[in-house]
């Protein structure tokens, strides 16, 4: 038995290894990949394995990021066997930590509370994986005053340690009445964090798969990395109203340590994480949640004055893009320039890697010079493309990655502050021109714009009313979809509606009926907004 628990433990620290460094490797190729995607230069931890980094991400395939959990072999048989909880104290309890002993047991359905007595911790684990207990759970104090929480997953951990805080317990309230035993539902909030998702995850799994008529809820809500744990029961008093009682108890938690280990190896099992709470950021720094992005909201087309871009001749870039007939449907190129010329050397494109500092004073010491924006060349000017509706787009990806990679910021490092400033601007130009030329409706737009035309938003004057009946017809069909093959068949036909308003829009385009054109424009707004409300629906457990 023995022999067997070292094996089973070490092939789990095994499987944790192996998911700690590909999840390294997962980290560098989304530095890699944001890095190119936004034009900035490759971070320095980065360059040397960038060009593996890129081999890697060229077979990589859209929704499979990620990195597969130990989470999985920790807690294979969540929702399939209710959770067996064993909860006890320190040694030597009070009696306030006995009664709170007593109510964190009867929060867990089917938990079990045993007596601490002169047991050690070790003869407790093994007995509780003799009896096939899922988590062990001790609860501590301070002269009188619950304020530890130590949740240990059995057989193979992880072992989470909490700090109590403001603890309340029910035998503190008069006349608060019995508990319910039903299996809670549970809410969890402000978890965003990959921390955040693991210590959630320790603590749901500490419940069984609640029932959908039961009347118990138990809160965990994050508010600076501080858990307020909240109990309660509802009832309906009418059918738009509902009544909450408080049940008891109500404390704050806060994660000191996860351990990779159980109990009976605490010396000797590794750290996964740890609070340093004395570190100079350690006041500023959430842990349990992401920090919330600044996120620039999208705005109308932008005019041609902001999107230009003037590059030189001389500098060997192929000029203009044929024109030909423009397949429907957003590409999803993520636009990063090949590493490999960067590895062979030579031209434009050699700079967007620096492999080494001589290799790099090379290359951009001859980078052409900077110029100065201008502000009398449309998108189509910026991309070398001629001013019509209909466009190869694999070319115009094309064109813009040899664009990216000639202004790419390595290209002057060694230049004037004005040229650098200059790189940008006319990078940052660059794309918002591509994202303009891209898609049919933004290109739509943009050109109605060069004829004085914008279409305004929320407007429905150019929608006739039977127009408006289809739209909800298959509005309203998505809704009731419940299989995916019914949800794929909304979206083909979505899609082919967009391509037949595709062409009659350069159709209109071409022989300068302008007002047809923006009541197309109109009506494929519609068609994209629905062909999105598809992908999220297909998105969603049918």
């Amino acid at each position: 038995m023995l022999r067997r628990e070292v094996r089973l433990r070490k092939e789990y620290l095994y499987r944790k290894a192996q998911e700690d460094r590909l999840r390294s490797i997962e980290e560098k190729k989304e530095k890699l990949k944001s890095a190119l995607d936004e034009n900035r230069l490759i971070p320095t931890e980065v360059r040397k394995e960038a060009l593996q980094l890129q081999k890697l991400l060229e077979f990589d395939d859209e929704g499979g990021e990620g990195v597969s959990s130990h989470i999985d072999d920790e807690y294979k048989w969540a929702g399939v066997e209710d959770p067996k909880i064993m909860v006890t104290t320190s040694r030597d309890p009070s009696s306030r930590l006995k009664m709170f002993a007593k109510e964190v047991k009867l929060m867990f359905p089917g938990a079990q509370r045993m007596n601490r007595g002169n047991h050690e911790v070790k003869s407790l684990v093994h007995a509780c994986k003799a009896n096939s207990v899922t988590d062990l759970i001790i609860v501590h104090e301070t002269r009188g005053q619950p304020d530890g929480l130590v949740v240990c997953h059995l057989p193979f951990g992880p072992t989470a340690y909490f700090t109590l805080y403001n603890v309340v317990m029910r035998h503190d309230v008069p006349d608060i009445g019995t508990m319910s035993e039903a299996f809670p539902h549970l809410i969890f909030h402000n978890f965003t964090s990959r921390l955040g998702r693991r210590v959630s995850n320790i603590l749901k799994y500490l419940f069984p798969v609640p029932k959908e008529d039961s009347r118990r809820v138990i809160t965990f809500a994050n508010q600076d990395d501080f858990i307020s744990f909240r109990h309660h029961t509802y009832k309906k008093t009418d059918h738009k109203n509902v009544e909450l009682t408080e049940v008891g108890p109500r404390f704050e938690m806060k994660l000191y340590m996860i351990k990779l280990g159980t109990l009976e190896n605490e010396s000797t099992a590794d750290v996964e994480w740890r609070h340093h709470a004395y570190t100079r950021t350690a006041k500023k720094k959430k842990f349990l949640r992401n920090r919330p992005c600044d996120r620039k909201v999208a705005g109308s087309i932008p005019s041609a004055a902001m999107m230009e871009l003037s590059l030189s001749k001389t500098q060997g870039l192929p000029t203009a893009l044929d024109n030909s007939q423009d397949p429907h449907g957003p590409s999803q190129s993520r636009c990063a320039p090949p590493l490999q010329d960067a590895a062979r050397g030579g031209g434009a494109g050699a700079a967007a890697l620096p492999l080494s500092s001589s290799s790099a004073r090379r290359v951009k010491s001859s980078s052409p010079p900077a110029r100065r924006p201008l502000t009398s060349r449309s998108s189509a000017d910026t991309c070398s493309s001629d001013q019509t509706f209909a466009l190869d787009i694999q070319k115009l990806q094309r064109r813009f990655l040899e664009l990216q990679r000639s202004l790419h910021p390595d290209n002057f490092t060694l230049k004037s502050s004005a040229e650098q400033g200059y790189s940008e601007k006319q990078s940052a130009l660059v794309n918002k021109a591509f994202r303009t030329l891209q898609k049919p409706i933004t290109r739509a737009a943009y050109m109605l714009q060069l004829h004085g035309i914008e279409l305004e938003e929320g407007t429905d004057a150019t929608a006739d009313s039977s127009f408006l009946l289809e739209v909800m017809e298959i509005n309203e069909k998505l809704a009731e979809s419940r299989s995916r093959e019914e949800a794929d068949a909304i979206g083909q036909a979505v899609r082919e509606t967009l391509k037949v308003l595709t062409e009659q829009m350069n159709t209109s385009l071409n022989k300068g009926n302008l007002q047809s054109a923006k009541e197309l424009l109109a009506r494929m707004k519609y068609f994209t907004n629905l062909e999105e409300k598809v992908k999220e629906k297909l998105t969603e457990n049918l």
